[in-house]
């Protein structure tokens, strides 16, 4: 018999990525490494997030040469300006899911996944920010969720969490010690769920 092989989930980080939020990231890896997925940690470097906010093309550049090394039927999981190259990702490759982390993406704007699951919260000052920058794909979706109608797309509000989950405020509330672990395992399981029920 041969060995099933682990869904491939891509961790992409937001914008002024510091040793940091290297950390950050592999301390959300856990909660999908825990629930049988590989795990992919690519870093695109330090980007002061104005440079990219006043320089779209910047992302867009970033999001085709990361594209080269993503396999259909991966899951993206973006946070911040993660999440807006998740978004460019998925028009070059065909994904499986998307997971947007208080994403800086318009709120009305979907990945081409075959679900998508936005994390938000109210206090989420840095991604309402983002909605200031005219004539970019940046928004407040980390505020706001997303506002739109295509069913693929599930809202979870951070500040008003489900299953017991600590709540969470502001930009990078996720990454705090304490929450990280049980925020990192609940999204792993509503990626098997959606992938359960496409699979059925």
């Amino acid at each position: 018999m041969a060995k099933e092989e682990k869904v491939r989930v891509v961790i992409i980080h937001g914008a002024m990525f510091r040793q940091k939020d290297k950390e950050n990231l592999r301390k959300l890896a856990t909660g999908f490494r825990a629930n049988g997925f590989e795990i992919i940690l690519p870093s695109y470097g330090y980007l002061p997030a104005i440079v990219i906010g006043l320089f779209q093309w910047l992302d867009r550049r970033i999001a085709q040469s990361m594209a080269a090394f993503i396999h259909e039927g991966d899951i993206l999981v973006g946070h911040s300006n993660g999440g807006t190259l998740v978004y460019l990702i998925s028009k070059y490759v065909k994904v499986a899911g998307a997971v947007l982390v208080n994403p800086a993406l318009e709120p009305d704007m979907v990945p081409d996944a075959d679900f998508v699951h936005v994390y938000y919260n109210r206090n989420d000052s840095i991604a309402q920010l983002s909605a200031i920058i005219p004539f970019h794909v940046w928004g407040d979706m980390g505020t706001v969720g997303y506002i739109g109608d295509d069913p693929r797309v599930v809202n979870f509000n951070q500040g008003n969490p489900p299953e017991g989950l600590p709540p969470l405020s502001g930009h990078s509330d996720v990454f705090k010690v304490g929450k990280v672990r049980q925020w990192s395992c609940f999204m792993a399981k509503q990626c098997r769920l959606a992938l359960s029920r496409l699979n059925t």
